[in-house]
Parts: C-alpha cells; sequence; structure tokens
C-alpha cells in the first residue's frame, strides 16, 4: 500500500468526501463527475474555468494550488470547498483539520486529476482549487506603508505586487479603474498573499492621495520619465509613507503625480526604458522600507517588524 493511499483507507474527517469512485461511463474509462454531481456538491463555480470569469461578477474567489491554499486556510478568509488530489489531501490534511474547526460548513471533495481537469477545462497541475465569497473590503487604510496603483490593467502584475506588499508589510489601495484583485490569475499570482494583505479600492484617487498629505504620509510618484529624483538618492523616508505606480504603459497619471510630495525614478543601467510594473514595485517598495525613519529589524532570518 503506498503512502498516498494511507489516509483514505482511514474514516475520512466529517467534511472530506472522496469522490475519485464514482461511476464510469465505461468499464475502462476513468471516472467523472456528472452534471448531477456537480449540482449536488456546489461545484459549478469551477466549471469552465478557462473561459469563464463569471465567478469575479458572481462576488466569488478562485484559489488554486497547494501554497496559495495553506495561506488561505491560516486566515480568516471564508472558503467553500476546495477540490484536491489525494497527494495535495495528505499534505494539505492539516491545514484543512484546522480550518474545519473554526468554520462547519468548510467542504473537501477528493479527485483524479482527470476529474479535475474535465470540471475546470484545463490541467490542475497545482495539485487543488476552490472557491468562496469575496471578502468585504477594507473600509480605512492605516498601515504606515502602502503601496498605491494608478490604472493598473494586468492582473498578473497585481498580483504579483500583493505579493511584494506582503513581503513588506504594506497595504495595497487601487483606482477605480484598476483591475481586480479577484481574477483567478492574480490570486494564484499573489500566492496566496491576497487573502492576507488588506486590498482596497478608492474611488476619488487624487482626493485619496491628498487625504494622506494631510495625514502627514510621505506621498511619492514612481516616474518613468527623466524628472524627479533618482531612487538612490533617496536616503530618509518619513515614518509613513505612499508610493504611487502608475499603468504599465503610460505610468503615473500627471494629475495624480501632480499630487505626491516627490517623484522618484529608477536609474537603468542597459537600453531598456522602464521596470515591469511588478519589479518596480518590489525595488521601490523594499527600498523605501530600508529607509524609512523609525524602522526597527527583530528576530532572526530576516524576520522584520516596523
Amino acid at each position: 500500500m503506498s503512502t498516498l493511499e494511507l489516509p483514505l483507507d482511514l474514516p475520512l474527517p466529517s467534511f472530506v468526501i472522496d469522490l475519485t469512485s464514482t461511476k464510469r461511463s465505461s468499464p475502462n474509462s476513468l471516472p467523472t463527475l456528472s452534471q448531477n454531481d456537480i449540482q449536488t456538491y456546489n461545484l459549478t463555480p469551477l466549471t469552465n474555468l478557462k473561459s469563464n470569469d463569471s465567478h469575479v461578477k458572481s462576488g466569488k474567489y478562485i484559489v488554486e494550488g497547494i501554497e496559495n491554499a495553506k495561506v488561505l486556510l491560516t486566515t480568516s478568509v471564508t472558503c467553500t470547498l476546495l477540490c484536491l488530489k489525494k497527494s495535495s489531501y495528505i499534505t494539505l490534511l492539516p491545514f484543512l483539520k484546522s480550518y474545519s474547526t473554526k468554520n462547519p460548513t468548510f467542504k473537501s471533495y477528493i479527485l483524479t486529476s482527470p476529474q479535475l481537469e474535465s470540471l475546470t477545462t484545463f490541467p490542475i497541475s497545482r495539485g487543488c482549487i476552490g472557491y468562496g465569497p469575496v471578502p468585504p473590503p477594507p473600509t480605512s487604510f492605516q498601515n504606515r506603508k502602502i503601496i498605491a496603483l494608478d490604472k493598473i490593467s494586468d492582473v498578473s502584475n497585481l498580483g504579483t505586487i500583493i505579493r511584494t506588499a506582503s513581503n513588506i508589510g504594506a497595504d495595497v489601495v487601487l483606482s477605480s479603474d484598476c483591475c481586480n484583485q479577484w481574477y483567478r490569475r492574480s490570486v494564484r499570482c499573489s500566492m496566496g498573499e491576497v487573502f492576507r494583505v488588506k486590498v482596497g479600492r478608492v474611488e476619488d484617487f487624487r482626493g485619496w492621495v491628498e487625504g494622506r498629505r494631510g495625514e502627514g504620509y510621505g506621498v511619492y510618484a514612481a516616474s518613468l520619465g527623466e524628472g524627479g529624483k533618482g531612487l538612490e538618492e533617496v536616503t530618509e523616508v518619513e515614518d509613513k509613507w505612499v508610493v504611487i505606480f502608475g499603468n504599465e504603459g503610460e505610468g503615473v497619471r500627471k494629475e495624480i503625480e501632480e499630487a505626491a510630495d516627490h517623484k522618484v525614478r529608477i536609474e537603468s543601467c542597459g537600453d531598456v526604458d522602464s521596470y515591469n510594473v511588478g519589479v518596480s514595485v518590489g525595488i521601490v517598495g523594499y527600498w523605501m522600507w530600508k529607509h524609512m525613519k523609525g524602522k526597527q529589524i527583530v528576530g532572526d532570518g530576516g524576520k522584520k517588524e516596523i
């Protein structure tokens, strides 16, 4: 008996259902999920995901992959269900058990790879997929470190930025015309950090920027042009700050840039005129954290608190 099979030979927890033994269409075929199965087990939001963004329109997020699921299961965000391969179930079992004790309606379904692929219409190489309701947006931002995004349109970039923001302990504020952080690809690229980081959207973006200046934040706009300071010239950063990053092609809009205290740019060593916005956030965000007033580093292995 293989290690992967062992837990399934034992009584499964009440929140887990093994669907790998569902009926086969023929003796030699792999088990498949019927439409009745999909409806009975509330799997409809996971169907036809390759060409379907209805989960966002209906207020749901999609989580994919073991690492993303681990992060989700350690938060207070509601997860309706997870579909897992056997190996993923074993890996996540401690997290699943802990999460289910606090969320009694949570369900887990064990499926085969062909079942998962037929359900979602694409290969599930990361071992699991699930969904839940999008959590309510934050109503305020009190963090001393804020990444503000002006009209970001690429969901992969947004996910990467959220992951970077988590690493430096920052909140993320979006202009009203930014893409949605709950798109499947954005959630995936955030490596689950979208479930941890406070991410919100404001209608009057310039007004919000001006409001932060009024609260004593140092407000910086990342510039694509030659204006402003080179990043290496910013050697002392306020004890609370906002950095604004703009659209991948256009940069920060002029009316937003005008509301900032400072413009900063990243010097280029080659002929490329600018960095990808996700890369820029990593470079500038780390620099700002490293040079902010009142910063304290505690713990081992680079662990940090501010």
